[in-house]
Parts: C-alpha cells; structure tokens; sequence
C-alpha cells in the first residue's frame, strides 16, 4: 500500500535524522544530556510512524490472509527499535542504539527497495496463529541481533583497552553493561525465538499444513534455537564469560541469517521469498 510506503519512509528519514545528530554529539563532544534531548525525540517519533505501519500490516495480514517481505521487514525493524528503547530504559548506551538505527535502515531500504510479489498465501481463518508465530519469531530474531551487537562491541571495547586506546573507546560502555545486554538478549531471544515456534507448529496443526521436520527452515530455526540454548547452558554451568560468550553468539547469529534469508530458497512451504 501506498501510504504505508509513505508513512514507512517518514518514520525512516527521523531515524536518519536522529542518526546525523548523534554523529554530531560523538565528533563534537557534547554534553550527553544535552545530545539526548536533541536527537532522541525523532526516534521516539519515528518509533510511532513506524508503530503505526505495523498495526495497518498486521491488519492487512488478517484479512487479506498474505504476508510478503515489506511487512516481514518493517516488523523486524520495530522489533529492533522497539526493544533497544527498551534497553535505553534501563542502561543508557547511546552507541548500541546508534548502530541499530543504521541496521533499521539498510533493512528499511531493503523494504522499500524490494517487489511486493514477494509474497506467501496463508490458509484463511488461521491468520492470528500465522501472525503471531511471525510476531514472536521477529522479536527473537530481534534479540538475537542486540546480543550479537553487544557481543561485537564487547570485543572491540576489551581490545582497545588492552591496546590502551582510551580515546577511541571514550563513548564506548563499561564491559559489564555490554555483558549485562549480551545475556539479556540471549534469554529473550531464547524465549520469543521458543514460543514462536511453538505457535507455529500450532498454525501448521490447524490449518492442516503438512509443515513436518523435513522442511529445511523448519529445521534450521530449531537447529538454530537449540544452538543458542546451548550457549545460555554453557554461560550458566561452565561460566563463560566476556570474550568466550560474544564468539558463541556471533556462532549463533549464523544460523539465524542462514534460517531467516538461505532457507527461504529451500522451503517451498516455509519461504517469504
């Protein structure tokens, strides 16, 4: 839809602008507080527009009985917007919130830039089954990308304090705080990642889908899941730590782009694409 393509791009554009004056608050030095006020209202605006696109996909999921890239696309961005804000209301890192808005908007770009034909038919009257295991798997996909963020800033920040390089690292968090994120995330992702697909084996039940193991998305997003469980055991009875967890989830992060774009090619019932 047209208006969604328009109110999409706005959302965008206050992302891009929010983005620019965080450029400015890192090259110039400013004060944090001041920064704050000056490039965190158009995110907070952008969010909204962004919410609102959301609601009218989601909307056109339920009764047109279709999904295509646009919406998967635009939903995986809010996710990763929606939860870094989350974040931001618990542990203030101005840069972590900084690189998602660049991932939003190659994925914005992406959304805008792709065909509509794109697109998968569901079996009517099991929309909010189908929508739902969307929903949820998006937000675990979502999380998983704040922990393999976190993860990566974690090992560029312990680098440069071993190399001593304090003014490259001055905006960068304490390592606890990262380490904090990193396994906030993974428990999430865990979780969202579980009940999405558990709501869909209940989609694929109803709308009598033979949706079985042998569908190689299927079997990647379980492969993929069990992997980051793995990493939550590791970290809890071996006690890993720092370095050692933010390989794993950068490990982990694999199988999700392999589940979420390769997989697609594979699927024939399983594909947005």
């Amino acid at each position: 839809m047209k208006i969604d393509n328009i109110i999409f791009s706005i959302s965008l554009f206050f992302y891009l602008l929010s983005l620019v004056l965080y450029g400015f608050y890192l090259f110039r030095k400013e004060n944090e507080n001041m920064s704050v006020r000056k490039w965190g209202f158009p995110v907070l605006l952008g969010f909204c527009l962004h919410t609102f696109v959301v609601i009218r996909q989601t909307s056109s999921l339920i009764q047109l009985n279709s999904t295509h890239i646009f919406g998967v696309l635009v939903l995986l961005s809010w996710s990763l917007v929606g939860l870094t804000l989350l974040l931001q209301s618990r542990i203030r890192l101005r840069i972590l919130l900084g690189i998602i808005l660049v991932i939003v908007l190659t994925l914005g770009g992406l959304a805008l830039g792709l065909p509509r034909y794109f697109s998968k038919t569901i079996p009517s009257l099991n929309a909010f089954w189908f929508g739902t295991h969307i929903f949820l798997s998006l937000l675990g996909y979502a999380a998983f990308a704040l922990a393999l963020v976190s993860g990566i800033l974690y090992l560029v920040l312990d680098r440069q304090l071993k190399l001593k390089a304090s003014r490259s690292v001055y905006r960068l968090p304490p390592l606890e705080s990262l380490e904090w994120i990193n396994f906030r995330s993974l428990w999430a992702g865990v979780v969202l990642l579980g009940l999405g697909l558990a709501s869909g084996l209940f989609w694929a039940k109803w709308a009598l889908i033979p949706l079985t193991f042998k569908d190689p998305k299927v079997i990647a997003a379980w492969v993929t899941w069990g992997i980051y469980g793995l990493i939550l055991y590791i970290r809890s009875t071996a006690r890993w730590r720092g370095r050692k967890v933010a390989y794993l989830t950068m490990l982990g992060f694999s199988g999700i782009l392999i589940t979420f774009f390769i997989m697609n090619y594979f699927s024939k019932e399983h594909g947005f694409f």
